[in-house]
This record gives structure tokens, C-alpha cells and sequence, in this order.
């Protein structure tokens, strides 16, 4: 593996996906991996909002404004691949 690809792979481990805001605490699925995190939710990064992509940093966290909007597109892609297949299922009943 080269530098590069090392890097990549270790920056992906640090990519979370804010799950939800309740209580005044924030939960971070990890994007790689099974981990979860959960902290009050006054040190998320400002303007944060469910859905969004952090990634970790030594300074704690940022939003990932590019890999969020990847991973919503890839979201809508999926769910109208999901509509079209229902449809055409509807329609040969």
C-alpha cells in the first residue's frame, strides 16, 4: 500500500454520520466500521444537523460537506431505484 492509500484509509476510519440530536446528546455512527459515539451535543461542530458527514480531527470534529452530499445522493439514487422496482412489481400483478 502507498503512503497515499494509507492516508486515505486511516481518514476514512475517522468519518462519522450524525445519527441524532436528542436530549441535549449527540450520536455519531461510524461510516467505517461498528463504532458509535455519543457526547452533549454543545461540541458538535456549529450548524450540524442530522445526516451529516463529521470527520475527526485532533481538534474534535467538522463537517464533511462533500462526502455528505455524496452519501445523500447515493441515499436518493438507492430510494428511486426502490420506487422504480416497486412500481414495475405493482404493475406485473
Amino acid at each position: 500500500m502507498n503512503p497515499n492509500e494509507n492516508e486515505t484509509a486511516r481518514n476514512a476510519h475517522r468519518l462519522y454520520s450524525l445519527d441524532r440530536i436528542e436530549d441535549g446528546r449527540a450520536t455519531l455512527e461510524a461510516l467505517f466500521g461498528e463504532d458509535s459515539q455519543s457526547f452533549p451535543a454543545i461540541e458538535l461542530p456549529m450548524g450540524a444537523k442530522e445526516g451529516d458527514v463529521l470527520r475527526q480531527t485532533e481538534a474534535g470534529y467538522e463537517i464533511d460537506p462533500a462526502e455528505t452530499e455524496k452519501r445523500k445522493a447515493e441515499l436518493r439514487a438507492r430510494l428511486e431505484r426502490l420506487a422504480r422496482r416497486t412500481k414495475d412489481r405493482e404493475r406485473n400483478i
